[in-house]
């Protein structure tokens, strides 16, 4: 598996000068380039255990995980979002294409910073709020995020053909906004666009929002 990743590896640190990409184990890490907004992105690999004999073994390295978010203090004034391809379980999702080892790992991050995940794979546009504490449980993205909450946000696609693709599967892309004040995320709003010869339109999916 370190043998598959190196060539990927090697591009992304030359490309973008982190040296995460070079050196994290597993690549999970923190990026914290944002704190001075309030906001805070943990990097999360769901295909660490991906290899020949097993394609679709999506899980967060657990041993990882739990150093990552063990040597950063939570901070309750962080606004805390999860980056990762794979994601938890959703409605009409796949038990196969969803992170594996879900309920372990929201385990670990039930005492950070975390309210936001935002990961593609499904590539539908899709939003809804998890319990960290329940995989099972999910609602609709309204009202207050409480505590042990998270808003999850799935990533249309923004260059695969639509028309090879299911209709909530179309081109485009999402445009989040965090309304901030003194420095503190208060409110999430989702926008979803659709891609048509390059030309975003509104989707009719969206918009979503949730209060803080």
């Amino acid at each position: 598996r370190l043998y598959g990743l190196q060539a990927f590896r090697d591009f992304a640190w030359r490309l973008s000068g982190n040296p995460n990409w070079r050196d994290a184990d597993d690549l999970l890490w923190i990026n914290d380039s944002f704190r001075h907004l309030g906001i805070r992105f943990y990097m999360l690999n769901s295909a660490a255990d991906i290899d020949f004999r097993r394609p679709k073994v999506y899980q967060i390295p657990m041993g990882a995980l739990v150093n990552l978010v063990g040597n950063y203090a939570s901070d309750e004034g962080l606004f805390g979002m999860i980056l990762a391809h794979h994601g938890p379980i959703a409605t009409d999702m796949l038990a196969s294409d969803a992170i594996q080892n879900w309920a372990q790992a929201s385990k670990s991050i039930q005492n950070t910073p975390v309210r936001m995940f935002i990961h593609g794979h499904g590539h539908a546009r899709f939003a809804d709020v998890i319990s960290l504490a329940d995989e099972t449980k999910h609602r609709k993205v309204e009202g207050m995020l409480d505590r042990g909450e998270m808003l999850r946000v799935m990533a249309p696609t923004t260059h695969l053909n639509g028309t090879k693709r299911p209709i909530a599967e179309r081109r485009g892309f999402n445009l989040i906004t965090l309304n901030r004040n003194h420095g503190r995320v208060e409110e999430v709003e989702i926008d979803s666009y659709d891609l048509s010869a390059d030309v975003p339109r509104r989707s009719k999916d969206g918009p979503w929002s949730v209060r803080l």
